[in-house]
């Protein structure tokens, strides 16, 4: 078996390119990557954008045209984003019509997006996905939308992932004595830094936090535009001494950052499933996340942490707070958390996808 499957260049910080450069090591099929969108020296313009939104196509074209004979299947990786659909459904088109099976795995699935497709574009969308041969989603309220829209395909809910060599060596009874023993709460939010993904919010909640507790501090982990909106809060707050800016981390100084915190904070306003959670599970940290997207199909509430009935700053410090207040419930979380995090493991989510890609064309 040989699988063609489309993503953003491998290069980039993005979750759908960590995603694949995790798991490509771990497929036993054969699997070649065609990149779609701007290549990472390539500037990220509307004009750029565009020209590249025109050459995907073509080039996806001319090279079925050559290889299509290595194919037996093309995994398709749409976000639900207006762009990323309309590329999707043409290169969708382009592989039934050299008659290859299509995997369609919806990565972001916007709501908002898709209240504006089923109000204006049902009709459109339903015509351009029904050649699918099945659909992957990361989140059960994605999967009955694509129900609830007509699709008959099978749609199988999967994950994203943490990568194997992260977490080698992690070890449950070291995160128990760090509860046990630790005077120091260290908070985790390890995220691109944007606005969406709650970053205000959640210095907002550690400011009241620290009105209650003097032994906090704050890692925010990662880059992005919001970032120089986020320190001038701390600095503003004159919190330098509290709040710790590491940037970008991957490798062993993301595993150093996830081993030396305690909570991991995520209150998110809209995800598909973000890899950063689940890392943080595997290292038995509680969760304290908005239930968007896949985290509620993923984080069980009082179980591996608590759901936001809200993300306001109030919320998210009431819900950290029960966490600091009880021991037996922080390692409680974390032995959930880290008992359920071998189903995300790369090699795991490889082998589920390679099954799908097995199901697909024995149809």
């Amino acid at each position: 078996m040989k699988v063609l499957i489309t993503v953003p260049t491998l290069h980039s910080k993005g979750g759908v390119s960590n995603y694949y450069r995790s798991i490509r090591n771990y497929f036993s099929v054969g699997v070649d990557f065609f990149t779609v969108g701007p290549n990472r020296w390539e500037k990220k313009t509307q004009i750029e954008r565009i020209r590249r939104f025109i050459l995907d196509p073509v080039r996806f074209c001319l090279l079925m045209m050559k290889y299509h004979r290595h194919y037996e299947l093309v995994h398709l990786n749409p976000s639900f984003e207006y762009g990323s659909l309309v590329r999707e459904a043409i290169l969708l088109r382009i592989a039934k019509g050299w008659g290859k099976k299509a995997v369609m795995f919806f990565r972001g699935f916007d709501m908002g997006h898709a209240k504006t497709v089923d109000k204006y574009f049902r009709t459109l969308f339903i015509s351009c996905y029904r050649r699918a041969d099945c659909f992957v989603v990361l989140g059960s309220e994605f999967r009955d939308q694509l129900i609830e829209w007509g699709f008959t395909q099978p749609i199988y809910l999967e994950t994203t992932l943490v990568d194997d060599k992260l977490v080698g060596g992690i070890n449950i009874e070291a995160r128990f004595n760090r509860i046990e023993r630790n005077s120091n709460i260290k908070l985790l939010f390890l995220s691109r830094i944007v606005k969406e993904k709650g970053i205000m919010e959640t210095l907002q909640a550690f400011k009241q936090l620290l009105e209650r507790y003097d032994n906090l501090s704050l890692t925010v982990a990662g880059d992005g535009p919001f970032l120089g909106k986020a320190l001038q809060f701390v600095k503003d707050n004159n919190l330098e001494c509290k709040v710790s800016f590491p940037g970008f981390v991957s490798g062993e100084a993301k595993s150093k950052v996830l081993t030396d915190s305690d909570i991991y904070i995520f209150p998110s306003y809209t995800e598909g499933m973000p890899n950063s959670v689940l890392e943080a599970m595997a290292f038995g940290l509680p969760v304290v996340a908005t239930p968007v997207g896949g985290i509620k199909d993923i984080v069980g509430d009082s179980e591996h942490g608590f759901l936001l009935k809200s993300n306001t700053p109030e919320a998210i410090a009431a819900s950290v707070s029960k966490i600091i207040n009880d021991k037996n419930l922080q390692k409680t979380m974390s032995a959930n958390c880290f008992k359920s995090s071998s189903r995300y493991l790369a090699s795991n989510v490889a082998a589920r996808l390679e099954d799908i890609y097995e199901t697909v064309i024995s149809q």
